[in-house]
């Protein structure tokens, strides 16, 4: 049956939605018909569904391409929910389960596969998909293709040489921001056939922006808790540095009845994925309820955390220049450079005992908390320090109102907040010199894996006037050239059981085997005499 005839409907019940958003049924039937499709659609305006739907019409396996494991395993949850076979592999699984999983998927067993990029590098995966009856590749949040995208990761440009090796699956590449030249990279460097272009507008018809002139820290405090006190609902403020998210959530729990936590990628994987988890699932409160003071996580900066009480962002990536934030006055139709909520006033602390609240309502974040966020009933998002570009504050704003409720963005405007983008821009672009000097150091050391923190480099290598920023960025620079790959530990480890002696079974290896015998003796180091025993090993 063509596609343009098929009665879609029974597959959107199983969603449990009657109706489909703007756009969405003629991307999804572009996609049935087998032609590559890109998407560029507002954040909340359902574009998981332009994929997801298609995998139940579709006869084999749709292969998800997903940046986070924290949104992998939302959607997962949330499919699964729905009785959809889904699975997700990646590198928190055992290397057991992950072999189950990837001869379930090649046994059709599922009709989507959730991944990161990175799993890509796998030739066990890569050998399982080819195995696997591949109806459709979902590349979400496919600006991470393009250099200048905002979030740009080296193993998303690497996709379209996986999808050729893989036969070329029909492809839809997925994002809400993506500018001309953006779209052109993920068309080129995904390899995509003449795809259909779906562009469906950026405006968020129920967020009001605006844009609150600030004189200092002390106002810029004031008007958020002001803000907070006549705003009910969850709400994400997002900051330029961690020590800051620690400072803001204190103060915000000191000042008035809400509970908020801190979250920033200085914490452990275990605290930040209780933070999200927390605020995913947290109910609204009831009115007037209060909360008390969390335990927040506890973060020490180094000297090279600070410049002038500024610390180190969380990601570095390709900046837009911030010109764009230099020029206040107007927001929503209204003029804010008087608002009340200027005026500087002190707010005297509550002393009233508070109640606990049953969970957090705001999170106070840099952009590590970013693209894993799919709550839908998050009412506002304040930016409290600028962000590093309209392309990052558009994505981050975005993650208010996706349920299409009214929600407000708001944005504190410090002129102080510039210097602090334009010291982690010359953190993202270090000198040739201490480029040169990461490669080489790297060269030294042979085909021996490193692993070593950006401070161990940065004191080995003794560079004047560097920071522990600049060693990370130099990396991603070598990175994206295609010099250096970055190992993730949990995905680069073997199980091993030895049922006889060393000797007897180094026999079968050849003398000139020398990339077998490497592996060989490390394995004998790591495993030292333990026999009948399943030992695993990096």
């Amino acid at each position: 049956m063509p596609t343009e005839c098929l009665d879609l409907h029974p597959f959107l019940e199983q969603f449990r939605l009657s109706d489909f958003r703007p756009g969405q049924e003629e991307i999804i039937r572009t996609i049935l018909s087998g032609r590559d499709t890109m998407c560029i659609m507002p954040t909340g305006g359902g574009k998981s569904l332009c994929y997801q739907l298609p995998a139940l019409v579709l006869p084999g396996v749709t292969l998800v391409v997903s940046p986070l494991i924290a949104l992998m395993k939302d959607q997962v949850d949330a499919l699964s929910a729905l009785g959809i076979p889904v699975s997700f592999i990646n590198g928190s699984l055992t290397p057991e389960e992950q072999s189950n999983r990837m001869e379930r998927m090649a046994a059709g067993e599922f009709r989507l596969m959730y991944v990161v990029p990175e799993r890509f590098r796998s030739t066990r995966f890569l050998s399982a998909v080819r195995r696997t009856n591949l109806s459709l590749l979902a590349i979400d949040e496919a600006h991470c293709v393009s250099q200048w995208g905002h979030d740009f990761r080296p193993d998303y440009a690497k996709l379209g040489k996986f999808r050729e090796a893989l036969g070329n699956p029909p492809t839809i590449a997925l994002t809400a921001t993506a500018t001309d030249v953006v779209r052109r990279d993920i068309i080129e460097l995904l390899a995509l056939n003449d795809p259909a272009i779906f562009i469906r507008g950026f405006a968020r018809a129920n967020l009001f922006y605006e844009v609150v002139p600030v004189s200092g820290e002390q106002n810029k405090k004031d008007v958020l808790i002001e803000f907070l006190k006549s705003h009910s609902g969850a709400g994400i403020v997002y900051t330029s540095s961690r020590k800051r998210t620690v400072e803001v959530a204190e103060y915000i729990n000191a000042f008035t009845n809400r509970r908020a936590v801190a979250y920033h990628a200085g914490m452990n994987p275990q605290d930040r994925k209780a933070v999200q988890e927390e605020f995913m699932q947290r109910k609204a409160p009831v009115s007037g309820s209060a909360s008390v003071v969390p335990v927040l996580p506890k973060y020490e900066p180094t000297p090279e955390d600070i410049l002038n009480g500024f610390s180190e962002s969380d990601e570095f990536g390709s900046f837009s220049p911030s010109e764009g934030f230099g020029s206040f006055g107007t927001s929503g139709g209204r003029d804010v450079s008087q608002s009340p909520r200027t005026a500087g006033h002190a707010i005297p602390a509550d002393p009233t005992p508070a109640v606990p609240a049953p969970r957090a309502d705001i999170v106070v974040a840099t952009n590590a908390f970013g693209m894993g966020v799919d709550k839908p009933d998050v009412r506002f998002v304040i930016h409290y320090n600028m962000p590093g570009s309209l392309e990052g504050y558009y994505q981050e704003a975005g993650r208010a109102g996706r349920d299409g409720k009214p929600s407000h963005c708001m944005l504190l405007f410090n002129y102080g907040d510039r210097r602090t983008q334009e010291f982690f821009i010359e953190s993202s672009y270090p000198s040739r010199e201490i480029v040169e000097q990461v490669y080489a150091y790297i060269c030294f050391q042979g085909d021996r894996i490193i692993e070593k923190t950006q401070q161990e480099f940065r004191e080995e290598l003794e560079i004047s006037g560097s920071s522990a920023d600049a060693i990370g960025s130099s990396e991603k620079l070598l990175e994206s050239a295609g010099v250096l790959e970055r190992l993730d530990a949990s995905e680069n480890f073997i199980s091993l059981r030895i049922d006889s002696s060393w000797e007897k079974a180094g026999n079968f290896l050849s003398a000139n085997a020398r990339n077998q015998l490497k592996v060989w003796d490390a394995a004998r180091a790591v495993v030292d005499g333990r026999f009948d025993e399943l030992v695993f090993c990096t």
